[in-house]
């Protein structure tokens, strides 16, 4: 159930990464000081790279199977908080978030931000660069997550995972899930 569930999940990842990859229009900056830039794409929100690293990923995606679902939030709920006030994570729009990868040492790499463009002043390029080392120094304890093969390949072994989390605090994330359930359960009680 566990790996069919992440499965998917990881199916409509990589469905949502390659239609945003089609609708990207590169915005350059003309700014020499920033340190990341800044693609814009067809769904109101900003790719933000570092430019000043290019990590290289070799070998096979996986699937990833969190053991520790604690571990898991908290590792990195904590680099958030350090990064970016409670006030700002409280304020930001839903799809605002980070993608990265996770070899199968613990390793992380290829830290992305997609920025909601409503977020963009927000959320300032010294508080994503203090995220993006603090990210970037998590050592994933690799006894309470795996990365599996992905058993739709003919891969047999798995070498890293692509991951997605959000920068909305912990408790918005709660408060609005909780609101979707309200809005459900009205809905289904008045269907129009």
């Amino acid at each position: 159930m566990s790996t069919s569930f992440s499965f998917m999940w990881l199916i409509i990842f990589k469905i949502i990464i390659y239609i945003s990859c089609i609708f990207i229009s590169i915005e350059g900056s003309s700014q020499s000081q920033n340190k990341f830039s800044h693609t814009k794409s067809a769904f109101s929100s900003y790719s933000v790279k570092p430019i000043f690293e290019n990590d290289k990923i070799e070998g096979h995606p996986g699937i990833l199977i969190v053991i520790d679902k604690n571990y898991w939030e908290i590792t990195f709920e904590q680099a958030i908080d350090r990064s970016i006030s409670k006030l700002k994570r409280d304020s930001i729009s839903i799809g605002t978030g980070f993608t990265l990868h996770i070899n199968t040492k613990g390793e992380i790499s290829n830290i992305q931000f997609i920025i909601n463009f409503r977020d963009t002043t927000l959320i300032n390029e010294s508080e994503l660069f203090e995220l993006y080392q603090r990210l970037k120094q998590i050592k994933i304890d690799m006894s309470k997550i795996r990365i599996e093969p992905d058993y739709s390949s003919n891969w047999e072994n798995a070498d890293y995972v692509l991951i997605g989390g959000s920068l909305i605090s912990a408790e918005s994330r709660a408060r609005i899930n909780k609101q979707r359930s309200n809005q459900e359960f009205l809905e289904m009680l008045n269907p129009h």
